[in-house]
């Protein structure tokens, strides 16, 4: 097993690095569909501050950490899938998940070993994609159709760098 991955895309090198980086940290939109991340968005910046940022994703106000982007521009930004949380009905929230809830309706759930994926298609019409253990939220009924609430978590959303100029 190597150490540095390689992503080719048309024949043309998109992105080189250590393979832990290149997985949590794609440098493209391109590089990112390569890598199957589907929770790719494009938003716009409504407040960027010491604090952090305010993303508008068609309606849907998004927290996230301090990154480059000014208030104004428009920006691609991803959620993996394990950094979206189901949120229980009945128990008190964490500093963690207090931010980005949204609620939206199961489409698919795909149970794959030891991990399941949900697919839930949220308020501002766009579906997102939940990965989480199979052990966890087994108390919940998480079968397409049902209603859920979710956490994108603040830390979790993270910018692609823009594309330099040519």
């Amino acid at each position: 097993m190597g150490h540095r991955l390689a992503l080719l895309r048309d024949g043309q090198v998109e992105q080189v690095g250590p393979v832990e980086d290149v997985f949590r940290r794609p440098a493209t939109s391109e590089a990112a569909a390569l890598l199957g991340i589907r929770n790719l968005f494009r938003a716009r910046v409504v407040d960027a501050s010491p604090a952090g940022l305010l993303l508008d994703w068609d309606g849907l106000l998004l927290e996230a950490p301090l990154q480059r982007a000014a208030a104004g521009e428009a920006v691609t930004a991803y959620v993996r899938p394990e950094d979206v949380k189901i949120l229980y009905p009945d128990r008190p929230l964490g500093p963690s998940v207090r931010a980005n809830q949204v609620e939206g309706v199961i489409v698919t759930h795909r149970g794959q070993g030891s991990f399941h994926t949900l697919y839930v298609a949220i308020a501002n019409g766009h579906e997102i994609e939940v990965r989480f253990p199979a052990y966890a939220y087994v108390p919940l009924r998480l079968a397409a159709g049902e209603r859920v609430r979710l956490s994108l978590r603040r830390e979790g959303v993270v910018l692609l760098p823009a594309k330099p100029v040519e």
